[in-house]
């Protein structure tokens, strides 16, 4: 089964490299082979699907997880758009950038050109990022994902 395997690819630990804030309808197309190829390259991640069991707390989880993840990835769509709980978790890691002073947000735009400038338009406050747009195959986005870590690793004391 699809979530077995991900969690056998899926590291454990206190901090998670990368949360994965998405609208549930790019789950297939998107978030599935995303999370599959993060765990082929031993990036830890956290994704609703594969983290949360029977009458788990979703917002305690996410909240957790969003207070210590080392980076957010957004999957910004027009599903997304649409939608106000991945929306309030995309604030939340905005906020917590910008007290941080560090980045944490790293967003992912899909759909054609005229949408992703809807979508632009929609979140004013992150078009001053820089992004990548979906190319339709996870592994270049976790190249782009496993350069930002290499950058950002600190090194052991």
């Amino acid at each position: 089964m699809f979530r077995d395997r991900i969690r056998q690819a899926h590291l454990d630990g206190p901090q998670r490299d990368v949360f994965i804030c998405h609208a549930g309808e790019d789950k297939e197309a998107i978030v599935r082979p995303l999370a599959r190829a993060m765990g082929q390259q031993n990036i830890s991640y956290w994704c609703d699907e594969d983290n949360l069991g029977w009458g788990d707390s979703i917002s305690g989880a996410v909240n957790e997880e969003l207070k210590s993840c080392r980076f957010v990835l957004v999957v910004f769509s027009s599903a997304f758009c649409r939608k106000n709980y991945p929306i309030t978790e995309w604030r939340a890691a905005i906020h917590r950038e910008t007290l941080s002073g560090r980045t944490i947000v790293l967003p992912l735009l899909v759909g054609t050109p005229e949408e992703i400038q809807r979508i632009q338009a929609n979140f004013p406050l992150g078009s001053h990022k820089k992004y990548i747009t979906w190319p339709g195959s996870p592994e270049p986005v976790v190249e782009e994902l496993a350069r930002v870590l290499a950058r950002t690793e600190t090194p052991a004391a």
